[in-house]
């Protein structure tokens, strides 16, 4: 328990992220609306005190089951399970918490498959527009640069395909 990937993770946030993690593990947005599971709650309040030393004695699984499933009978698998739960709302939570490096980027590409998806031609070009204007300000042309471009021109071409639209009159 004291090496496993859970831990791990929990020990590499800061004190900050924690209270923050505390706050998205609570919130029902991220559970379809429902609360989140009563032992992943559990859980995550007994590890939370231990951070980040994590002290090995307190990490041992059978009292960490007596905390966690205290009135419940004692299921193999269910511990770990119950990690594993909470080690992917971590990993939600790391995802929401650690943008792309260009956020705007990523915005206008999600933006123009929405509008390719949905026929909404006229919002389609002026956010490709918008987006080759972006491009063409880049400063540094790295691999996150190309990569950029060749989806800006991937969804052109699914538009143009798609309502048989010449390339010129996209750009």
């Amino acid at each position: 328990m004291f090496e496993s990937k859970l831990i791990k993770t929990l020990r590499k946030l800061n004190s900050t992220e924690l209270k923050q993690l505390d706050l998205f593990l609570r919130s029902p947005y991220f559970f379809d609306g429902k609360p989140p599971p009563a032992a992943v709650i559990q859980l995550f309040e007994y590890l939370r005190p231990l951070h980040p030393g994590f002290d090995a004695a307190l990490l041992d699984k059978e009292r960490l089951q007596r905390s966690v499933f205290a009135n419940e009978k004692l299921i193999k698998g269910k511990l770990e399970k119950t990690m594993s739960a909470l080690q992917k709302v971590i990993e939600q939570f790391i995802v929401q918490q650690h943008p792309a490096r260009n956020q705007d980027s990523e915005q206008l590409k999600v933006l123009l498959q929405f509008y390719r998806e949905k026929h909404m031609m006229g919002a389609f070009q002026k956010t490709l527009k918008k987006f080759q204007r972006q491009q063409s300000k880049a400063t540094q042309k790295g691999s996150d640069f190309y990569w950029d471009d060749f989806q800006l021109e991937l969804e052109a071409s699914h538009a143009a395909a798609l309502h048989n639209i010449s390339k010129s009159d996209l750009n």
